[in-house]
């Protein structure tokens, strides 16, 4: 709490969360609430809506328990970072993107079956694992070791919801092999590792992407 309400922002400083108003601005505005509920809403779910913020400080908080838990780690860093994200990046942004520094999510596009990204946790789970890896490995992000950053991505996004689904931490979705599937509602996900070729994927080493859009 702060003088005059509450912020999103945990008490140990391990997740903070912010507002960017619809602007291409990070991180934005440190989200606040007056009564600590949490639940102003706007069609579309656009800022100041609070949806996204809760859904995005939330899941952050399950990732971090996630590499604490399993592998031990201290954040994303291994040093104790604060995780830092915001909401309502721009207008109609259909994304999500880990900068180096922070997550960040778009409002989807609800109309066309996009949902704002926040809300499912293999997504979050899979651009902070993006953080993790630049701390790690560090793999370039192009040709064969930009696919290895993918595929880890992807695959510690899933292995999350299953953590997750254990712990009973996430009682309104099931773990899956999909990506996606709970905010791209029009297409159940955008990525399936159970069967690859649903989305038009590789699902053998010979079939490998190798054209300049290779990032």
């Amino acid at each position: 709490p702060v003088d005059g309400g509450f912020e999103l922002r945990t008490p140990d400083d391990r997740q903070e969360t912010y507002d960017a108003a619809n602007r291409q601005v990070l991180p934005g505005t440190l989200m606040t609430d007056a009564d600590d509920v949490w639940n102003f809403t706007k069609n579309n779910f656009t800022s100041p809506d609070q949806r996204a913020g809760v859904d995005a400080h939330y899941y952050a908080g399950v990732v971090d328990d996630f590499y604490g838990d399993v592998f031990g780690r201290d954040s994303i860093d291994d040093e104790g970072m604060t995780i830092v994200s915001t909401v309502h990046f721009a207008r109609n942004y259909c994304n999500a993107f880990w900068n180096g520094e922070q997550m960040t999510y778009g409002d989807g596009q609800p109309q066309q079956g996009c949902l704002p990204l926040s809300g499912g946790l293999d997504v979050v789970g899979h651009e902070l694992t993006h953080g993790v890896t630049e701390f790690t490995s560090n793999l370039i992000y192009e040709n064969e070791s930009g696919a290895l950053n993918e595929a880890f991505s992807d695959m510690m996004g899933n292995t999350i919801e299953f953590y997750a689904d254990e712990r009973g931490l996430d009682p309104a979705a099931e773990p899956d092999f999909r990506i996606g599937e709970d905010v791209i509602v029009d297409t159940d996900g955008f990525r399936n590792m159970g069967d690859p070729q649903e989305f038009g994927d590789p699902d053998h080493y010979s079939e490998l992407f190798t054209g300049p859009e290779d990032n």
